[in-house]
């Protein structure tokens, strides 16, 4: 007796069913990789930073009844303010003068940092309570402006235009930005992917464009305007995990540090001129930053604060802080580095119910923008479900 022929539809259904457990089967283990790769990294950084958890025994004075430190008298504009896991601290740019101005019993992992020059705020990253913190730069008043939800937020970023703040969200692979109002108000900016990690971010919000590295499988150093819009990649060879990254805003070159090919370069802003500036050797930075022609850095194996010409780092290194825990963040306080520059957003939000982000390439200068959740309405400027 003759079989009844298979009829396509029911092979081709068949096939698909089997196509899609497969596709989903690929799904999951890339997933998997990619997680196992950012773990992978944090644990590169941590053994490579140290696990040390003295408090150094600086120059400062403790008060037991507090928590936070005072600033001593004298110490002023520009200096050196530094996370170090468990202790951020202040010091002048010679190294001396310094202080802790948030210590151990607050917090718990501090990674990225950032600061507010003209209202005295400082901004961090606690990796360990998934949090984003603010405080005055004296240590007082510390809040929590961003709750927790966030993955491994290695790399924050301040608008000090439009009072906003950035953050690279390694694990989440998202940028998102929040509105400092009160309101709770954020977006993510990119999702960048499951193979995607952004780490180290910097805003220029006089240019209103934002930088960042990403270390994830497809290295890469990108731009985009800070509203999220004309996204571009700066640079995408030569690159395995570029970990760090800083802004000379004067000459509107970029620096960073990549712990793959163990080379700190330079280029411009727009990918040009990219330059080697050293091999690591004996440099091994965890975070950079700019400032009036010195590059300052966490070295993670000195466990210390160098610094040296931008121009000639296998010169000249001088360490300026002997950190004696993990070094992680860094800048250098000076209003200089936050020039001022006109907000579009100053006048009644610019109108927007919600988000107003500065943007390099919108004829008014900014977008409007909605929390996670909603979109604008067809007006451009509110925001509905």
């Amino acid at each position: 007796q003759c079989q009844q022929p298979i009829s396509a539809t029911a092979t081709n259904s068949s096939e698909l069913q089997r196509l899609t457990e497969d596709v989903a089967e690929v799904k999951e283990s890339i997933k998997n990789l990619s997680n196992l790769l950012q773990d992978q990294l944090t644990q590169i950084f941590e053994s490579l930073g140290g696990l040390s958890k003295a408090i150094s025994s600086l120059n400062y004075c403790n008060n037991d009844d507090d928590e936070t430190l005072t600033f001593s008298e004298g110490l002023k504009e520009p200096y050196i303010l530094v996370a170090s896991e468990e202790l951020i601290q202040i010091a002048d740019l010679n190294g001396e003068r310094q202080q802790v101005v948030v210590n151990s019993s607050i917090l718990h992992k501090a990674v990225g940092i950032d600061f507010d020059a003209r209202k005295n705020y400082m901004f961090w990253s606690d990796v360990s309570r998934h949090k984003v913190m603010r405080a005055r730069l004296d240590g007082t008043e510390i809040t929590s402006v961003i709750d927790p939800g966030l993955g491994f937020a290695g790399g924050i970023a301040y608008d000090w235009i439009s009072e906003k703040i950035y953050w690279a969200d390694s694990k989440q692979s998202q940028i998102a930005v929040a509105d400092l109002s009160g309101s709770g108000d954020h977006r993510i900016l990119h999702r960048t992917g499951l193979l995607s990690a952004p780490h180290a971010i910097v805003l220029d919000p006089t240019t209103r464009w934002m930088y960042w590295t990403d270390w994830g499988l497809s290295a890469e150093i990108e731009k985009a305007s800070m509203d999220g819009l004309y996204r571009t990649a700066i640079h995408s060879t030569n690159l395995l995990f570029p970990h760090t990254l800083t802004i000379d805003y004067e000459n509107q070159d970029l620096y960073w540090a990549d712990a793959g090919v163990e080379r700190i370069e330079t280029s411009k802003v727009d990918g040009s001129n990219r330059q080697l500036l050293s091999d690591y050797r004996s440099l091994h930075p965890f975070s950079i930053t700019f400032f009036e022609g010195y590059l300052y850095w966490t070295d993670i194996r000195l466990e210390a604060v160098v610094a040296a010409p931008a121009n000639s780092l296998r010169k000249n290194r001088q360490t300026l802080i002997q950190l004696q825990a993990s070094p992680k963040g860094i800048e250098i306080v000076s209003r200089d580095r936050q020039a001022e520059a006109p907000n579009p957003c100053a006048a009644d939000n610019g109108k927007c119910s919600s988000l107003c982000l500065l943007s390099a390439v919108a004829k008014e200068g900014y977008t409007c923008a909605c929390p996670q959740g909603m979109k604008l309405a067809p007006n451009m400027r509110d925001c509905r479900k």
